[in-house]
């Protein structure tokens, strides 16, 4: 479990639940809005470029690490979790992990998922919450043990719409990062001082888990499809989360992590299943329990002849009359409670935040309603479910109450047949003889008969409660010996009154029961009708009694749990937007299918908040950001974590999320009054919490100043074939990257071997063919390359201004070679008096030979050297350099 799979598979970590999510810092958008979109939304601004930070990730959660994507950043390992790549980069190894190869392509230099907060040019952040201190110092201890570093703070931005010089750092931070987890994981993977710490990410599912099992009440939920359900769609949005940001570091959880986790569930659903079923049974066991005495009494009457047991079996028989009217009283309020419940239709959780969404114009007084509602909006939901509830609740406890007095008025009925039956039998004779007189026995001995004849009086008595007219000849048979109903008998009945449909209709269900149980009824014999039904009216008041103690109160008749369901509904999906950050109001259990799958997505169905309201704010300004996820177009970039991708690449990063605008464009509108509304009222309190400028209105943000990318490449003998075309394809894959994110860059490619000469000077990075870029094949001279260099700087700059409104052009030098030539030392002292025009230069180092020169020149401009041991990994790189 201890193991951590890199990007093809190799190895993972969790992290200390005492940390936060500030190893990766933030999500920015790029986007763009018409006039017509500006005047609808009430901005009166143009935002060609907006950069956002989403700074959401330092609260409130548990793991700094969110879903990620296997990339081929890691390089000839063999992977157990994805076979189809384990060979891609075709290089054999006996090692899970070579740390040298591993980061043989970024050394000293920052991954661009961190040069927002690392660089000197980044605004100085206030740390919300003590975690993400935590973890930031231990990666600032790592980095300084690594490299002999010292502390320094940033510089913080003026907060203007200037354009930003990223300058690279020195060092890999994710690479150092990426080497103290897995020696974490090695020798120590228990230990709560991990970044990743297992022991505690499976104590958060666990008590998840068992919060959404036991939820806040001490009735369990039952082990059902529903829950399973859930708790499946909660693993896999905590495993999504940690996977993402593993990513950074290129890394993320294995298959057996993964499996583990499912079975660590199984096993825990397992033991709530077992103490589920073993309530039942001792249920059943109470139950038993209870009806002891009826079985006793029954036994013995049945087994010795001459036991009186009328006074019991009288007690008896009225108090299952009694337990009759209850089972009648909860079967209807079943009934009552599903009736009324199905016309609740608004009682889920998309409706109840319509509700609340309703009241955040009524609430503008209410500061720490708004507040609670943006940041905690599950508690105000389930809140305004109780208020709603406690009317449903009221009607249903009323109607409780009536059927509860339409069944004591049955229960007074029986007794009072009963007794009226009893005022009939003064005039019969002796009491003790009446049995016998009113039946005639078809044979047998007279001992046997008494018995036989008492057991005809339980039928004959059961016959009238249940309706039906006792016709002359009535005749019953008992142990093969035939008893018919003599007119004395017959005149008894005559004279009483039929009982009420309803009555009948209970008798006939006790009668139903006891017959189901082996023929038998709850009466074996009566052997003095008067004693019985004496005993019976003896009875009545404290049966009475009994009977008005049974409640009518909603929850004595939850049985289903249909309150907690309804309240689980409420609270719904534990997921939020991975941007916005608003809960999820799909109801998942409407599908059966785990919540996320592609046919039971999350949704904000009801529309998404402002922006700002997760922590997401502007770069270059800091203001808080009041835009919403439905004025995303796909094809506008955002970058997350450092890297720029278009808004349908960062959905793409969720599959499980149905970004797809539920709401017409008129109700998204109104929802943006309110929260604009809320946004008045409480957003000063966000910004403070998540350390940004509070604007009612966000101001105009500058346009990214489009770069100059002057690329050298290698057409040296030595680079041809494989490396060539795979050098082709990372230049295709950079300009492709760059063109995607909507910039308006220039770029110039010079093809050198022993001499140099355009392929493409000054151009629309647009306009580029890739394969019009011719090899050589030649020596390798750097002189003559990085004159044309220095010739570019020079022709184009006073030019800058025809295709780049902001003035002076920044140039951008990304110089490959495998590194056979000499130091051009005339051309490096000229290139470096240049430094003030270059934004940035990049060294890509292909092989194992001289190094030494081409970091030489790398260590002249102040560059970032990238040495790569495969050109398989060019891909890679100008990806990186793309989107740094």
């Amino acid at each position: 479990m201890g193991r951590l799979y890199d990007l093809t598979g190799e190895q993972v970590v969790t992290k200390d639940q005492h940390t936060a999510s500030t190893l990766h810092h933030g999500t920015y958008d790029t986007q763009s809005m018409d006039s017509d979109e500006q005047n609808r939304h009430s901005h009166n601004r143009h935002s060609s470029m907006d950069y956002e930070k989403q700074s959401r990730h330092s609260h409130n959660r548990y793991s700094p690490m969110y879903p990620d994507k296997h990339s081929r950043h890691s390089h000839n390992r063999q992977s157990p979790m994805y076979p189809d790549e384990q060979n891609s980069h075709s290089h054999k190894r006996k090692r899970s992990m070579d740390y040298d190869k591993h980061s043989r392509y970024s050394h000293n230099r920052q991954s661009p998922a961190y040069e927002d907060e690392q660089n000197t040019h980044s605004h100085k952040r206030k740390r919300s919450g003590h975690s993400g201190i935590e973890m930031l110092k231990k990666g600032v201890v790592v980095l300084k043990r690594a490299f002999g570093l010292g502390q320094s703070a940033p510089t913080p931005t003026e907060q203007t719409a200037a354009v930003i010089n990223v300058e690279p750092l020195k060092y890999d931070y994710i690479h150092q990062v990426n080497l103290t987890m897995y020696n974490e994981m090695e020798h120590s993977p228990n230990e709560k001082s991990n970044i990743l710490c297992l022991p505690i990410f499976f104590n958060k599912i666990l008590q998840e888990t068992r919060a959404i099992v036991e939820g806040n009440s001490t009735i369990r939920r039952p082990v059902e499809v529903d829950l399973t359900q859930k708790i499946v769609g909660l693993i896999n949005t905590i495993i999504n989360e940690i996977n993402l940001e593993l990513l950074v570091f290129k890394l993320s959880l294995s298959k057996q992590t993964k499996s583990y986790i499912h079975t660590f569930i199984i096993i825990l659903l397992t033991m709530f299943y077992y103490d589920e079923q073993k309530h039942h049974f001792n249920q059943q066991i109470l139950t038993l329990n209870k009806e002891k005495p009826s079985l006793l009494t029954y036994f013995i009457s049945m087994v010795v002849p001459d036991a009186q047991c009328d006074n019991e079996g009288a007690e008896i028989f009225a108090n299952r009359v009694k337990n009759a009217v209850q089972s009648s009283l909860v079967r209807d309020a079943q009934i009552i409670i599903t009736r009324i419940i199905e016309t609740q239709q608004h009682l889920n959780r998309k409706q109840i935040q319509i509700i609340c969404d309703g009241k955040l114009h009524a609430a503008a007084n209410d500061d720490d309603w708004l507040f609670r509602y943006i940041d905690a909006p599950t508690d105000i939901i389930t809140e305004e479910f109780q208020i709603l509830w406690k009317e449903v609740e009221k009607t249903i406890n009323q109607q409780l109450e009536q059927e509860k007095n339409q069944w004591k008025n049955i229960l007074i009925e029986f007794f009072n047949r009963i007794e009226f039956m009893m005022s009939s039998l003064a005039n019969e004779g002796s009491s003790v003889q009446y049995i016998d007189d009113i039946f005639l026995a078809s044979g047998g001995i007279a001992a046997d008969n008494l018995t036989n004849k008492g057991q005809c009086m339980v039928l004959l008595l059961y016959a009238y409660l249940s309706g039906n007219r006792i016709q002359p000849g009535t005749s019953y048979t008992v142990f093969n010996e035939n008893y018919t109903l003599k007119a004395k008998g017959l005149r008894l009945f005559e004279k009483l009154p039929i009982p009420s449909k309803q009555l009948a209709g209970l008798i006939n269900g006790m009668k139903d029961i006891d017959n189901s149980n082996s023929n038998r009824t709850t009466v074996a014999s009566i052997k003095n009708l008067h004693v019985f039904l004496q005993s019976i009216i003896d009875a009545k008041k404290t049966i009475e009694d009994t009977y008005d103690e049974t409640p009518t109160r909603f929850e004595a008749y939850d049985k289903d749990q249909i309150y907690n369901k309804l309240l689980d509904k409420v609270r719904g999906c534990t997921s939020k937007c991975p941007c916005c950050q608003r809960p999820c109001d799909v109801d998942h259990t409407l599908i059966k299918s785990n919540a996320g799958d592609e046919d039971n997505r999350h949704c904000c169905q009801t529309g998404h908040q402002l922006r700002a309201m997760a922590g997401i704010k502007f770069e270059v300004s800091n203001e808080a950001s009041l835009f919403q996820c439905e004025q995303m177009a796909d094809d506008r970039p955002i970058v997350v974590r450092g890297t720029k991708k278009k808004w349908s690449e960062f959905k793409n990063d969720y599959p499980d999320w149905d970004f797809g605008n539920s709401i017409t464009p008129d109700e998204l509108f109104k929802l943006r009054g309110k929260f604009l509304n809320v946004w008045s009222r409480i957003g000063e309190l966000l910004c403070e919490k998540y350390d940004m400028e509070f604007v009612t209105e966000n101001t105009a943000q500058a346009t990214a100043k489009p770069l100059h990318y002057i690329l050298l490449l290698d057409a040296s003998g030595s680079m041809d074939g494989e490396p060539w075309r795979n050098l082709l394809e990372g230049v295709r894959e950079f300009i492709k990257i760059r063109v995607d994110s909507g910039s308006s860059d220039r770029i110039t490619i010079i093809v050198f071997d022993s001499h140099a000469k355009y392929a493409y000077f000054n151009e629309d990075m647009k306009s580029i063919d890739i394969t019009k870029i011719e090899f050589t094949s030649g020596g390798t001279n750097f002189g003559n390359a990085f004159d044309l260099v220095i010739k570019t700087i020079r022709s184009t700059q006073p030019q800058s201004s025809a295709y780049n409104h902001f003035g002076d052009s920044d140039y951008v030098i990304i110089f490959m070679s495998d590194g056979q030539g000499e130091f051009p030392a005339s051309q490096m002292e000229t290139l470096s008096a240049m430094k003030t025009m270059i934004n940035q230069f990049w060294t890509v180092a292909l092989g194992n030979t001289s190094m030494s020169v081409l970091q030489q020149i790398n260590q002249k401009m102040d560059g970032t050297f990238k040495e790569l041991k495969d050109s398989t990994d060019f891909v890679c790189v100008y990806a990186e350099i793309a989107r740094n």
